[in-house]
């Protein structure tokens, strides 16, 4: 479901203040776990690690990703793989 237009993206407030200040002094990296924030321009350049519930993630963020989530582009669960079945030797 969509949010609303007239109430404007979501953004965590400690997460736009620690990215408006990371800009001011040059750090080049925040940490976060708020997944469900939206990229705005304020968080353009920077390395952003984010939680998935295990440890954190790096995800550079650039300008193609502005208007999606974090979430997005890290993903929570891992991807199932069989293993493969040795051949028993006669």
């Amino acid at each position: 479901m969509v949010r609303s237009l007239y109430k404007g993206p979501f953004i965590n407030n400690k997460l736009l203040k620690d990215a408006i200040h990371a800009k001011e002094n040059n750090v080049k990296f925040i940490y976060t776990r708020s997944r469900s924030s939206t990229i705005t321009f304020d968080f353009i350049d920077l390395m952003v690690y984010i939680y998935n519930g295990k440890k954190y993630f790096p995800l550079r963020i650039k300008e193609d990703m502005l208007g999606y989530k974090f979430g997005d582009f890290i993903f929570t669960k891992k991807k199932m793989v069989f293993k493969k079945k040795k051949k028993k030797k006669k």
